[in-house]
């Protein structure tokens, strides 16, 4: 690691760089070619505004890939690939007074560099909600998602968030399964989550559906679920059940050397300690059935919302489509991918419809 942090850059050549660019590249085509594959990049497109770090995926599009150069890359790794811009754990048995020694010796010879600073946080807010509809010609049925601004990792209210969700969708006894899978059965599963990144986060509800159901009854049954969480409110014992599930993962990550090597380092990087983990555990046990509630009128926040159909089928209404400049999945993404040439990250629905509705953040930033 210290022979490339210190002097792989002197390696690359425009041959060498040509080869990786057509790897990653084959890369993006494989993932994006698959049922559902485009999903969660269209609602990143759409959640997060233009200029955002999120508003593009991190493996990049395709003319920005095929667009860069070995100077890029120099730029690149001069700004951010030095030992002031990392993380290094050594977990094990070993002795400590050796250890340091060696690290000195295989990494005390790179000259220093400026640290970049560290990133800052960019919560977003809609005023309008967005509606995307996009035809797959991978999938064999429609697919809803419903995705809301959110909070930044470690943020206060990411806690409760993460047991809202978790109580609406995490089991057989969660109102949204009980309607939309027990009770109207829409689809086999469903699925919420809250995804806290370093700046920023977003909830996200997600069902794919039997073959023929309509989204729109999808929908209706969600407003319904959440209804009847909002009327019935929070059994105190599934909430300290997922209290203990989430006091079980934490110790489950500590089980291995390697477990807790990784987590040191995730934690150092993002939380600014290496023991944040154990940190985290107090806050989420001070959570309350109230501080849960307090987050729980998600229904009324804007939320982008991408369908997804075969090639052809049209159950949504016109009201719920607007017409886009578009290109259709598949065959035609590569000619796509060549049009867009020289406009960088320019936000593009393909074959996607939209429409968004205005939301509240969660609360204020850390």
């Amino acid at each position: 690691e210290s022979d490339r942090m210190g002097y792989f850059i002197n390696t690359v050549t425009e041959g060498g760089l040509k080869r990786e660019i057509d790897v990653v590249s084959n890369e993006k085509r494989q993932g994006e070619n698959a049922p559902y594959g485009l999903a969660f990049d269209l609602v990143f497109k759409n959640l997060f505004p233009e200029g955002h770090p999120y508003s593009w995926t991190v493996i990049g599009e395709i003319p920005d890939l095929r667009s860069a150069t070995v100077g890029d890359v120099k730029e690149f790794y001069e700004r951010y690939y030095l030992p002031g811009n990392a993380t290094l754990v050594v977990a094990g048995d070993f002795d400590p007074a050796q250890t340091k020694a060696l690290i000195e010796k295989y990494f005390g010879e790179i000259p220093a560099r400026p640290v970049p600073e560290a990133p800052k946080t960019w919560n977003v807010e809609l005023d309008a909600t967005r509606k995307i509809s996009y035809e797959d010609t991978f999938c064999n049925a429609p697919m809803l998602i419903l995705a809301y601004p959110g909070v930044e990792a470690y943020h206060r209210d990411g806690y409760a968030l993460d047991f809202l969700t978790n109580l609406l969708a995490g089991d057989k006894k969660s109102p949204l399964y009980k309607v939309l899978v027990e009770e109207r059965k829409l689809a086999p599963e469903v699925e919420m989550f809250n995804y806290q990144l370093e700046i920023s986060g977003m909830i996200v509800f997600d069902a794919k559906t039997f073959p023929g159901v309509k989204l729109d009854d999808v929908k209706a049954a969600y407003d319904e679920a959440l209804a009847r969480f909002e009327r019935d409110g929070i059994d105190p014992k599934d909430l300290e059940r997922y209290k203990i599930t989430e006091e079980t993962r934490t110790y489950n990550r500590l089980t291995s050397t390697n477990g807790k090597a990784l987590a040191m380092a995730h934690d150092n990087v993002f939380g600014g300690t290496p023991d944040r983990m154990l940190k985290e555990l107090d806050a989420y046990r001070s959570v309350t059935a109230d501080d849960v509630m307090r987050l729980r009128k998600i229904r009324q926040r804007p939320q982008p919302t991408r369908r997804q159909y075969l090639p052809g089928r049209r159950s949504l209404s016109g009201a719920d489509r607007i017409d886009t400049d578009s290109t259709r999945a598949g065959d035609d993404r590569r000619a796509a991918d060549e049009r867009r040439i020289g406009s960088r990250r320019r936000r593009s629905v393909r074959k996607n419809a939209v429409a968004v509705r205005p939301q509240r953040r969660t609360g204020p930033a850390a």
